[in-house]
Protein backbone atom coordinates (compact mmCIF):
# COMPACT_ATOMS: atom_id res chain seq x y z
CA UNK A 1 0.00 0.00 0.00
CA UNK A 2 1.68 3.96 -1.12
CA UNK A 3 1.48 6.10 1.58
CA UNK A 4 -0.59 8.96 1.45
CA UNK A 5 1.32 11.94 -0.01
CA UNK A 6 2.33 15.16 2.31
CA UNK A 7 0.14 17.17 0.36
CA UNK A 8 -2.11 19.86 2.84
CA UNK A 9 -1.56 17.43 5.65
CA UNK A 10 -4.00 15.02 5.20
CA UNK A 11 -4.47 11.78 2.73
CA UNK A 12 -6.60 8.58 3.13
CA UNK A 13 -5.88 4.72 2.01
CA UNK A 14 -7.45 2.01 2.29
CA UNK A 15 -8.91 1.71 6.63
CA UNK A 16 -6.12 4.49 7.48
CA UNK A 17 -6.52 7.90 8.17
CA UNK A 18 -3.92 10.30 8.19
CA UNK A 19 -3.36 13.26 10.34
CA UNK A 20 -1.08 16.27 9.64
CA UNK A 21 0.50 18.54 12.35
CA UNK A 22 2.42 21.38 10.99
CA UNK A 23 4.31 23.46 12.73
CA UNK A 24 5.74 26.90 11.09
CA UNK A 25 6.08 30.63 12.22
CA UNK A 26 2.52 32.10 12.50
CA UNK A 27 3.01 35.79 9.84
CA UNK A 28 0.82 37.67 12.72
CA UNK A 29 2.57 37.06 15.33
CA UNK A 30 5.74 35.85 14.74
CA UNK A 31 5.97 33.16 16.92
CA UNK A 32 5.41 29.60 16.13
CA UNK A 33 2.35 27.99 15.41
CA UNK A 34 1.38 24.59 15.91
CA UNK A 35 -1.84 23.17 13.53
CA UNK A 36 -3.53 19.70 14.42
CA UNK A 37 -5.96 18.40 12.23
CA UNK A 38 -7.51 15.11 11.75
CA UNK A 39 -9.98 13.25 9.81
CA UNK A 40 -12.92 13.04 12.50
CA UNK A 41 -12.89 12.62 15.97
CA UNK A 42 -10.75 9.42 15.96
CA UNK A 43 -8.02 11.11 13.83
CA UNK A 44 -8.01 14.46 15.56
CA UNK A 45 -7.41 12.06 18.92
CA UNK A 46 -4.53 9.88 17.28
CA UNK A 47 -3.16 13.29 15.74
CA UNK A 48 -2.40 15.22 19.69
CA UNK A 49 -1.89 11.57 20.95
CA UNK A 50 1.59 11.71 18.82
CA UNK A 51 2.20 15.23 19.61
CA UNK A 52 1.78 14.50 23.46
CA UNK A 53 3.18 10.91 23.78
CA UNK A 54 7.14 11.54 24.61
CA UNK A 55 7.28 7.88 23.15
CA UNK A 56 6.36 9.04 19.94
CA UNK A 57 8.11 11.95 19.64
CA UNK A 58 11.13 10.63 20.41
CA UNK A 59 11.07 7.23 18.32
CA UNK A 60 10.32 10.19 15.22
CA UNK A 61 13.70 12.55 16.16
CA UNK A 62 15.86 9.68 16.66
CA UNK A 63 15.07 8.77 13.08
CA UNK A 64 15.55 12.61 11.83
CA UNK A 65 18.44 14.73 10.80
CA UNK A 66 20.47 16.80 13.01
CA UNK A 67 18.77 20.72 13.08
CA UNK A 68 15.40 19.03 11.90
CA UNK A 69 13.96 20.99 15.20
CA UNK A 70 14.42 24.26 13.92
CA UNK A 71 12.33 24.14 10.84
CA UNK A 72 9.34 24.40 9.89
CA UNK A 73 7.08 21.25 9.45
CA UNK A 74 4.19 19.22 8.19
CA UNK A 75 3.63 15.48 9.30
CA UNK A 76 0.98 13.06 8.25
CA UNK A 77 0.68 10.73 10.96
CA UNK A 78 -1.24 7.61 9.92
CA UNK A 79 -3.42 5.61 12.51
CA UNK A 80 -5.94 2.78 11.95
CA UNK A 81 -9.56 3.44 12.83
CA UNK A 82 -11.36 0.35 14.52
CA UNK A 83 -14.73 0.74 15.70
CA UNK A 84 -14.37 4.32 15.64
CA UNK A 85 -11.69 3.72 18.31
CA UNK A 86 -8.05 5.00 17.17
CA UNK A 87 -4.81 2.87 17.59
CA UNK A 88 -1.54 3.77 17.64
CA UNK A 89 -0.16 6.52 15.58
CA UNK A 90 3.03 6.61 13.10
CA UNK A 91 4.57 8.84 11.05
CA UNK A 92 4.03 7.90 7.02
CA UNK A 93 5.24 11.60 5.68
CA UNK A 94 7.50 14.26 6.69
CA UNK A 95 8.61 17.86 5.04
CA UNK A 96 10.75 20.23 5.93
CA UNK A 97 11.60 23.76 4.89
Amino acid sequence: MADPPCAGGRGRTRGFRGEGPVRGPSPDAGQTMLVIAGLGVAGSAAAVEFLTNLKYLNDFAQRQPRGWERRNMELVIQTKVVDQDWRAPRVVGFHTW
